[in-house]
């Protein structure tokens, strides 16, 4: 464990990558950049402001018959969620498939009503982003590096997040919506990226092996062993667990 623990000593930390891990910030978003879920948060937010399109509610209702098996008492959009929710956090839905049907929920509106949705969600969240982390982010783009942030959360939730806090990014690689002309779909255009979904996504940008990794969770292992630096920002124990070999790792938290 490397006892650095200010963005100018984790930084001169990357100083040494050889030439060939790509000079780029690669960061985890829900955890990692900011305290909770801005996924998690617009999950809620949707349920219980009744923001649900009659699509949403038909992806709930199917999310709740696959993964509960009996329907519990309490049937509204919130009961659902609620018991939806316990299921995942209990480790009995896999994370890609929870952030698939988080995301989903979101869909069956146009274009201006999701912007509306996810704006007023990140604009409650701004107080959550970890100011040291924010900092190390801004550092790491003045000394040239590019940061690119790939979450298993819905793109435009996280994009609303950073842009709200004026947090510095080049790129937002996360789920995506179907879209048929302005309209968003309650389904998803393409895979969630966990584990070794998120080395795709920055393979696919150019941004691989990066100088830095920053993560909070199990499924960030992949990315973050093969960045030259793997930060952990106030990481669960199993990511804790997994980066106990990785020669240059920090702990933030």
């Amino acid at each position: 464990m490397v006892p650095a623990v200010t963005p100018d000593a984790i930084l001169a930390l990357c100083d040494g990558a050889p030439g060939e891990y790509a000079p780029c910030l690669a960061t985890d978003a829900d955890g990692t950049l900011w305290r909770g879920d801005v996924g998690d948060a617009l999950f809620h937010h949707v349920l219980a402001s009744g923001e649900l399109t009659p699509e949403g509610r038909e992806r709930l209702l199917e999310g709740a018959l696959r993964w509960l098996g009996a329907l519990p008492t309490d049937r509204s959009d919130t009961g659902l969620g609620g018991a939806l929710m316990a299921r995942w956090l209990a480790g009995a839905i896999p994370v890609g498939d929870f952030c698939g049907l988080q995301a989903a929920l979101c869909g069956g509106r146009s274009e201006a009503s999701l912007r509306a949705l996810v704006n007023t969600v990140a604009s409650a969240h701004v107080g959550q982003h970890r100011a040291e982390v924010v900092e190390l982010l801004r550092q790491a783009r003045a000394q040239g590096l590019a940061v690119r942030v790939v979450t298993a959360s819905l793109r435009v939730v996280v994009e609303a997040a950073l842009d709200a806090a004026g947090v510095p990014y080049d790129s937002v690689s996360g789920v995506e919506l179907a879209r048929e002309g302005d309209r968003v779909l309650p389904a998803l255009d393409g895979e969630v990226p966990v584990f070794h979904g998120k080395v795709q996504r920055l393979q696919a940008l150019g941004a691989w092996p990066p100088v830095l990794g920053l993560g909070d969770g199990e499924w960030d292992q992949g990315f973050l062993q093969g960045a030259w630096v793997a930060l952990l920002v106030h990481p669960k124990p199993a990511l804790t667990r997994a980066l106990g070999a990785h020669p240059r790792v920090v702990r933030w938290g």
